[in-house]
């Protein structure tokens, strides 16, 4: 397998900062008509990191619509 044709890119790993930069310019998860949102990556051209909009349960026991990133990332209200 010739990897100059299967690898024709590099895999960007975002680093923490680059996720909470991000995670600023996401809108209201609460209503969103969109199950996921797309947030460029600031100097990174071309990148952006997606955004999962998740149902989480409180302590409280209150649903409430979050954002996540992967799945692993729970971001919190403003």
């Amino acid at each position: 397998m010739d990897n100059d044709t299967h690898h024709n890119h590099l895999k960007f790993v975002p680093t923490i900062s680059n996720i909470a930069e991000c995670s600023k310019k996401l809108p209201e998860a609460k209503g969103y008509k969109s199950q996921t949102v797309d947030i460029p990556v600031e100097g990174k051209t071309g990148l952006n990191l997606t955004f999962e909009r998740i149902k989480y349960v409180g302590k409280d026991g209150i649903s409430q619509a979050r954002w996540s990133y992967k799945g692993r990332i729970l971001i919190g209200e403003r």
